[in-house]
C-alpha cells in the first residue's frame, strides 16, 4: 500500500539515480538534433538530488542525504510530448559487514 512505501523513506542505504529532463524541442529541431544548451545536466541533478533531501524546503525526504547517491545518470532531450522531469531511484540494501566463521572442529 501507499502507507508501507513512504515507509521506506528517508531511504538509510545507497541510491542510484537515473534522470531523464524532457524539453519541447524548438521550431528549428529535427530527429537526431541533441539539446546541447544550458542548463548543464549536472546542475539538473543536483537539483534533483537536492529536491529529494529531506533538507530541501517542502522536500521529499526520499534518501538521509545525498552523500548516498552512488551512481548517477542524467540525459536531456528534445521530447515532442513536452517538457517532463522523470526520476527514478533505485534503493540498495545496507549490506552488513562479512563474519569470519571459524573452520575446522571446535577446540572443547
Amino acid at each position: 500500500s501507499h502507507q508501507q512505501l513512504l515507509g521506506l523513506f528517508p531511504w538509510s542505504g545507497p541510491v542510484i539515480m537515473q534522470n531523464f529532463f524532457l524539453y519541447l524541442p524548438p521550431k528549428n529541431w529535427w530527429p537526431g538534433k541533441e539539446k546541447v544548451t544550458t542548463p548543464d545536466d549536472d546542475n539538473l541533478a543536483k537539483q534533483v538530488a537536492d529536491a529529494l533531501s529531506p533538507k530541501a524546503k517542502g522536500g521529499f525526504g526520499a534518501y538521509e542525504d545525498d552523500r548516498q547517491i552512488i551512481a548517477r545518470t542524467t540525459m536531456k532531450l528534445y521530447h515532442t510530448k513536452g517538457d517532463a522531469v522523470i526520476t527514478s531511484l533505485y534503493l540498495l540494501e545496507t549490506v552488513d559487514k562479512p563474519r569470519k566463521r571459524k573452520n575446522g572442529p571446535s577446540k572443547t
